[in-house]
């Protein structure tokens, strides 16, 4: 960071500008943070050399858009990726995983990675396979898991998971088993 040297804060009062047009954003000198005023500085530098305006455009996103772009996109990488070998699905306030096994049906609920407890939670899945609808009531099975004692289910079936969570959020979840 550039800092100012003392002298620059004593300089003498300049002229008044001319009135800026009407409607549009406008900030006083005196509300202007000294990163502000440096890149103002740097673009005036920028323009005195005879640059064009595209030129000048180009360096003021280079120059505000660098830092963020040492921001990963994600912060959650597992967001979306089964953790379990299931099939993971969006709630909106929280994902699930349905994971199907040869003696139960198993839904693991998160919340971006981090489990969700299921303690008072509720869910009951519809499943549809083909021509067939079936229904079952999963119940609290451990610290972020629901599960019922069912068989594995076949591959192209679509469940609905109906989840209510202990502290109130609910959602409506779309499997589709592969």
């Amino acid at each position: 960071m550039i800092r100012p040297t003392p002298m620059q804060h004593q300089a003498a009062p300049r002229a008044p500008r001319a009135l800026h047009a009407p409607g549009a954003p406008h900030a006083p000198r005196a509300s202007r943070g000294p990163r502000a005023l440096g890149a103002i500085r740097a673009l005036g530098a920028i323009r005195a050399l005879g640059a064009t305006t595209a030129a000048t455009a180009a360096f003021a996103f280079a120059l505000l858009a660098g830092p963020l772009a040492s921001v990963p996109a994600h912060a959650h990488e597992a967001h979306g990726k089964p953790a379990y070998g299931g099939v993971v699905a969006e709630g909106g306030t929280f994902q699930a995983e349905l994971v199907s096994a040869p003696a139960a049906l198993t839904l693991y609920v998160s919340d971006h990675g981090t489990p969700v407890a299921t303690a008072g939670a509720r869910a009951k899945l519809t499943l549809l396979s083909g021509a067939q609808k079936t229904e079952v009531t999963l119940a609290p099975a451990g610290s972020n898991r629901l599960s019922a004692a069912s068989g594995p289910l076949a591959a192209g079936t679509k469940v609905i998971a109906n989840v209510t969570l202990a502290d109130g959020r609910s959602a409506a979840l779309r499997f589709e088993i592969k």
